[in-house]
């Protein structure tokens, strides 16, 4: 059983290191990284951890409204022969798993199933006005409670073959949309689940604001397909729940990284 995880990013210099050093660290195989005309040294950076690990860089030139779109569909097109399974997630999106649980043991448990989906767990800002020194699973442990609607939006984990786009967070595929517990979904709409998210096996850690610097950062980049209101940062910026759970990951992030260079 072979895995990968498909990132498609703009201008992540600051935290593509410890990202892609999390996802060897979990379990994945590969990382599949759709560069979309970084202009900060991103590339440069998943170059270096190419020579390490098994990092493959897609230049994504693509500046259409659809653009992840098509990158997804490539990917699934381009690498679905040789993965059995491939997570699409962002980059301030981490996949914790919680004591006692691993990537492997989840892929292998819902192997009749097409798709696993993960709902979001959203992070605030911490505190934090300038972007923190440390790791972003370190710096940024406070969230949002568990009955926030958007904990009900999840990402997804699919076989390749025979899947398809549909949004960001879901695919059509043949067979099974289970949740990591295994229970089959039951979807509210496209990406989100009708039920409260269950964390009992693992959580995608959505440090969606981080500070207050780097969400402004990221709002005069913007995004290809979307404009947010200028309120969003105070939407987003929960901080009600004191959540440790990817820190026991961080020493191993941090080797992972040295050895990039």
């Amino acid at each position: 059983m072979k895995s990968a995880v498909c990132l498609y990013v703009r201008d992540e210099a600051r935290c593509i290191e410890e990202w892609i050093a999390f996802q060897f660290v979990i379990g994945f195989d590969t990382v599949i990284v759709f560069d979309n005309r970084s202009r900060d040294g991103t590339p440069r950076l998943v170059r270096a951890a190419g020579k390490v690990r098994d990092v493959r860089l897609v230049p994504w030139p693509l500046t259409l409204k659809r653009s992840q779109v098509f990158a997804y569909e490539v990917c699934l097109r381009l690498f679905g022969h040789e993965f059995d399974w491939i997570a699409f997630l962002d980059s301030d999106e981490f996949l914790v798993f919680k004591p006692g649980y691993v990537l492997r043991d989840l892929l292998k448990a819902n192997a009749a199933a097409s798709a696993i989906a993960v709902p979001f767990a959203m992070f605030g800002s911490s505190g934090h006005v300038q972007p923190p020194p440390g790791l972003v699973i370190e710096s940024f442990t406070r969230r949002a409670r568990d009955d926030l609607s958007d904990h009900r939006v999840v990402k997804s984990i699919v076989k390749p073959r025979g899947a398809h786009y549909h949004t960001p967070h879901s695919f059509r595929t043949k067979g099974p949309y289970v949740l990591a517990s295994g229970l089959p979904v039951d979807w509210a709409d496209n990406g989100v689940v009708r039920d409260p998210p269950g964390y009992e096996v693992c959580q995608l850690n959505h440090y969606f604001t981080r500070s207050r610097v780097q969400w402004d950062e990221k709002m005069r980049r913007g995004y290809r397909d979307i404009t947010r209101p200028e309120n969003d940062f105070d939407r987003y910026d929960h901080d009600e729940v004191l959540d440790e759970s990817a820190l026991r990951f961080a020493p191993a992030v941090r080797r992972e990284m040295a050895a990039y260079g």
